[in-house]
């Protein structure tokens, strides 16, 4: 979703697209990627290149690591404060 919103879509409309394509997913089966990648009104707004590497899982890690990286940060950060 947040891709989405970097291209110029709106929040309240990114989230719309990426919760029908997830309800798809839930209610029939399926791949979620696949039904992104096939989504037209995501792909007026995204390539192919830009949602794979949503789904990569380099990028999950690469965010994981930001986010666990930042956690840490804020732990120590107020632990001094003690």
């Amino acid at each position: 979703m947040l891709v989405l919103t970097q291209s110029g879509v709106a929040r309240e409309t990114a989230y719309e697209w990426v919760q029908r394509n997830a309800m798809k997913t839930w209610d029939e089966g399926g791949d979620f990627h696949s039904l992104v990648s096939a989504d037209k009104e995501i792909r007026a707004h995204l390539s192919e290149e830009q949602i794979a590497r949503v789904f990569s899982i380099d990028t999950l890690l690469a965010e994981r690591r930001r986010g666990f990286c930042a956690g840490v940060w804020v732990t120590c950060y107020r632990n001094r404060e003690r």
